[in-house]
């Protein structure tokens, strides 16, 4: 281990030590990123869960500490970010040497930049070892390989220092494992104590944050308000969806969604929070966001993820991998078979096998509320639309024919509409001819409604439908949803399509089954014991 002490960060008024608990659990010091003197206070109830307030003097100018203290009883780091590190600092080397010698008679940690100002000999006298964090932030070389981190970090070492700090842009998920193994590596060296933090920025790189913060990072960086990095996450975030305010056990079973994008996605929310409920705090769900699932999958092949003690338990795709991930898998389901695309992959006999609970995400809502057991009972069949071909539309297709209704196939593009029409033997319209006055449900299964810059999908002014959004966003509704609830229509938004698909997916994953009741709750979703409950 380190020559110097584990460092302990301000938690309130406790001591948070960055060492291992006797029970094997640990939490990370969660940072918030101050870019905005006024999230203070606007996030205040936020703010609680911080054990570190990072203020970044390069973006918000220099502040009144003591004004800081009385609004925030944690500790306080000042970072002077330059330019060629991310930052908006461009003064000279008198004005940061000053800048920095000043906050650290004011504050509790001072960032100093490994090239930049460790080399100051003057400046390092001035700043104690104790309230340093030396920091590098930077993008890999050719070849891009974990090894260039290492040389960052043994360079790093040569500076004495409470916390180090290395951390990468990455544009692959490949080069954002690199910043993971890094972290173990250093912890198997035993050469950076506890005060050692590592993981990558960027979209494909989120997903290491939370990991990371899991695995023994002494900081975790987290934005209150606008991000200060691209990649990272609100602390609301961090403390909502991974329960990083707690103390829980290093991870050694992962699961994730693969999708592009999804930052926006709640399924980590519900999967963590399910497996904190039951029993399995071992295991954690991640978002991983790739563009190319080819790349993605040669990664989950490679054993890299196993070398780390981190085995792989499974796997939620979402849009635009679903036909990839059917192509990929060693094996498949029937109900995968006749979509040609699938949401949920899992290990099996060595390989991989790949099945579809999108169907049961469209249809459960719409049992819980009895609107589609009269196609079931033969009574009068529902007549259903279905808006979008690609593999969310399929499977909303195949669930709403299996429970009995009526249903056309709605696509912008006429070829690839009626392709897919036919193979699910069902009617076809193009969206130019699609009138929504004659349907019973309408659900929109394109990727319509996660900006607000998205045009509606269809007139809610024309239909007396329930309109189903298998589209969600992180926060609000989208705008059909809003707009159908204006008309007084029966509305089931994406959150509960999420959840409904998710019940057979963790039992999928997991073997266990996941309580309806409380993951609606950590939605925000409704819920209802029911005929949806029976079909898990």
């Amino acid at each position: 281990m380190s020559q110097y002490p584990p460092s302990e960060i301000a938690h309130g008024s406790e001591r948070v030590a960055a060492a291992p608990a006797e029970n094997g659990a640990r939490r990370s010091a969660l940072v918030a990123c101050l870019l905005d003197p006024d999230d203070l206070e606007r996030r205040r109830n936020e703010l609680r869960a911080a054990d570190v307030v990072e203020v970044r003097a390069d973006r918000t100018g220099d502040l009144d500490v003591a004004s800081l203290r009385e609004r925030f009883g944690g500790r306080l780091l000042y970072t002077l970010r330059s330019v060629a590190e991310g930052g908006a600092f461009e003064g000279d080397g008198a004005e940061r040497r000053r800048r920095l010698e000043t906050a650290a008679a004011e504050y509790d940690l001072v960032d100093l930049e490994l090239e930049t100002d460790t080399g100051d000999a003057a400046l390092l006298e001035t700043v104690p070892r104790e309230r340093r964090v030396v920091s590098w932030h930077g993008r890999f070389g050719e070849p891009k390989t974990r090894e260039q981190l290492e040389t960052v970090v043994d360079r790093q070492l040569q500076v004495e220092a409470s916390q180090r700090k290395v951390v990468a842009a990455a544009e692959t998920t490949e080069e954002a494992l690199c910043a993971v193994e890094v972290l173990r590596s250093v912890q198997e060296r035993g050469v950076a104590g506890d005060g050692f933090t590592c993981f990558a920025m960027g979209d494909a790189g989120s997903w290491t944050r939370p990991l990371c913060a899991r695995l023994g990072s002494g900081l975790t960086f987290t934005a209150l308000g606008d991000q200060a990095a691209s990649g990272q996450m609100s602390l609301g975030r961090l403390v909502q969806d991974y329960a990083l305010d707690r103390a829980l056990p290093a991870p050694t079973r992962l699961f994730g969604v693969v999708g592009w994008p999804v930052a926006h996605s709640l399924s980590p929310r519900l999967h963590n929070g399910a497996y904190l409920e039951s029993g399995l705090a071992s295991s954690m769900f991640l978002p991983f966001a790739t563009d190319d699932f080819d790349d993605f999958w040669a990664l989950l092949e490679s054993g890299r993820f196993e070398a780390l003690g981190l085995e792989l338990g499974g796997f939620a795709v979402t849009t635009p991998h679903k036909e990839s991930a059917a192509r990929r898998a060693d094996a498949e389901s029937a109900v995968v078979a006749g979509l040609g695309a699938g949401n949920t992959l899992t290990p099996k006999d060595g390989g991989w096998h790949v099945d579809s609970t999108d169907p049961e995400g469209v249809v459960g809502p719409l049992r819980s509320r009895h609107l589609i057991e009269s196609a079931q009972s033969g009574e009068h069949s529902v007549r259903a639309a279905v808006l979008g071909a690609g593999g969310a539309g399929r499977a909303a297709v195949v669930g709403l024919r299996g429970a009995g209704a009526e249903v056309v196939l709605v696509n912008r593009t006429e070829e690839t509409g009626r392709r897919v029409a036919e193979r699910l033997a069902t009617g076809f319209t193009t969206l130019d001819d699609f009138d929504p006055e004659p349907y019973d449900v309408i659900v929109n299964a394109t990727a319509l409604g996660h900006d607000d810059s998205d045009p509606m999908p269809f007139d809610c002014e024309r239909t007396r439908a329930a309109v189903v959004d298998m589209v969600y966003r992180a926060e609000g509704s989208t705008d059909l949803i809003e707009a159908a609830r204006r008309r007084g229509l029966v509305t089931i938004d994406g959150r509960e399509v999420l959840l409904h698909q998710a019940l057979r997916q963790f039992q999928r994953m997991t073997g266990r089954t996941m309580n309806g009741a409380t993951a609606a709750r950590r939605l925000g979703a409704p819920w209802t014991d029911s005929p949806a409950e029976e079909a898990r």
